[in-house]
């Protein structure tokens, strides 16, 4: 399971201020937040469960529907002018590479899996064989905007479970436009 936690922890239950429904504090129910609270870096669980934001969302897109369109235009504008091919050929030497499990939490894929940019297109990344991999869908939908090194990052300071290892070909693309939100500035090992 992509939230396997390093540590052994109790979990706790969390009431959706949305639904009122009770789930499970954890990853597969909802979101997380970071803040810095005076001086102290706070990553807790959001208030509302997965199911409720994504309905907020919806209701956001429906009622802004120049919103949705713009950013529908712009993601495929950046599609459009990306350098590189994914081919079969690509996919099947990752897969190899990767045994056939997620780049990030090691859960199988079973001939599965999404196609993951390390560098997102949305950050300038290529289609190139050097800049994409294979992860579970937990771990597609967390990445977001992060690069590669944004996302091991994200995930350690979650205690989640990181995949070490090494990959010859693989070698992310430099972002050429910012992220525009919460951007890394951390160093962890060396790394931006």
């Amino acid at each position: 399971m992509c939230n396997k936690l390093n540590k052994k922890t109790e979990i706790k239950y969390k009431k959706c201020k949305s639904c009122s429904e009770i789930f499970p504090e954890t990853r597969d129910y909802f979101g997380n937040y970071k803040n810095v609270r005076n001086g102290q870096i706070i990553i807790g669980f959001r208030n509302k469960c997965r199911k409720c934001m994504a309905k907020h969302t919806a209701e956001y897109d429906k009622k802004n529907p120049k919103n949705a369109k713009a950013r529908a235009m712009r993601r495929k504008k950046l599609i459009n002018t990306t350098s590189g091919i994914i081919n079969d050929s690509d996919i099947k030497k990752m897969r190899n590479a990767l045994s056939d499990s997620c780049r990030y939490c090691n859960e199988p894929l079973n001939g599965k899996g999404d196609i993951e940019h390390l560098t997102p297109i949305s950050r300038g990344g290529s289609n190139n064989l050097n800049n994409i991999t294979l992860s579970c869908s937990k771990c597609n939908l967390a990445k977001t905007k992060k690069t590669h090194n944004e996302f091991i990052i994200w995930r350690d300071e979650r205690n989640l479970v990181n995949r070490n290892i090494n990959i010859p070909f693989e070698k992310p693309d430099n972002p050429t436009l910012s992220k525009k939100r919460c951007v890394y500035l951390w160093k962890k090992n060396g790394i931006k």
